[in-house]
């Protein structure tokens, strides 16, 4: 079966640097108690790395994705809404979650946002929260839009709105690495194994 990326691990690592790196040993064996399952998901910590596995459908492959990295979910929301608004991250994230509505949510593809309803809905199944309310789409696709955010600006400055759509974070290619940084987080290190279903390969 090939293997696909998962890259709406972007939506995970949304408002931080990149760094690519290479893959994590294939012949490591993880501590047995340091492995979270969810259904055919798993995660696991690995020379700095969290390794994560998730198969199926979009929206089933999103929801494994949130469900086996709420907590990542939630702190990057708290760092980008920290970082729209370091006096009011609350208002702040207001503010972003209505422009992301307004301008992109719709913009996406059927597919990616049935991968980012799934990460919210197992982002939130798993406890997710932000300013004490449950996560949802909105919180996740800001998070994969923050460059657009960020330089919103310019793109509407630009009069090419009409012709230009987000970038998709997801597609169906190979495993996926990726080290993500926040000022108002811990340097978080992620690798992400994504298998789709046959229906998805063709």
């Amino acid at each position: 079966m090939r293997r696909a990326v998962l890259l709406s691990l972007a939506v995970l690592l949304s408002p931080f640097t990149f760094a690519w790196a290479d893959a994590p040993a294939t012949d490591f064996k993880p501590d047995p108690r340091s492995v979270r399952r969810h259904g055919p998901a798993y995660r696991y910590p690995q020379a700095g790395w969290i390794v994560v596995h998730v198969e199926g459908e979009p929206y089933e492959r999103g929801y494994q994705h949130g469900w086996l990295l709420a907590p990542e979910i939630a702190s990057y929301v708290r760092c980008f809404a920290a970082m729209q608004g370091a006096k009011s991250p609350t208002e702040a994230w207001k503010v972003t979650r209505t422009l992301v509505n307004a301008l992109f949510l719709r913009r996406f593809d059927k597919e990616y946002l049935e991968e980012m309803k799934g990460i919210a809905d197992g982002a939130v199944a798993a406890g997710a929260k932000f300013d004490d309310r449950p996560l949802d789409l909105i919180d996740i696709v800001a998070l994969n839009c923050w460059a657009e955010v960020v330089i919103g600006e310019a793109h509407l400055e630009a009069r090419h709105e009409s012709a230009w759509r987000p970038h998709a974070r997801s597609a169906m290619t190979e495993d996926a690495a990726a080290a993500a940084w926040c000022p108002a987080s811990n340097r978080i290190a992620l690798w992400l194994n994504n298998r789709p279903s046959r229906a998805s390969q063709q």
